[in-house]
């Protein structure tokens, strides 16, 4: 994934009505599940409150090290690929 696919992740993770239906997407299950085995619960979820504050640091950090898994690279396309047609 290069940079503006990134860019174009880090837009729609701002859509509070897109989240949710990302949330209930088969996809978003599985990196949510991917997600879990490598981090910790409390981890993530400062993650997610910083990035609502406007510290995006972490969180890109953190997508950044998905797109380098293929598979977790794979359904982030999927991802975008479904809320950009909406």
């Amino acid at each position: 994934m290069n940079k503006h696919d990134q860019n174009s992740l880090a837009g729609l993770l701002g859509n509070t009505r897109m989240i949710s239906e990302l949330a209930r997407s088969p996809d978003a299950q599985a990196l949510i599940s991917m997600l879990s085995k490598g981090n910790d619960p409390e981890k993530l979820e400062q993650m997610a409150k910083n990035a609502a504050n406007g510290d995006t640091q972490s969180l890109k950090t953190l997508v950044q090290s998905i797109t380098e898994d293929p598979e977790s690279a794979q359904i982030l396309r999927r991802l975008q690929e479904t809320f950009q047609n909406k």
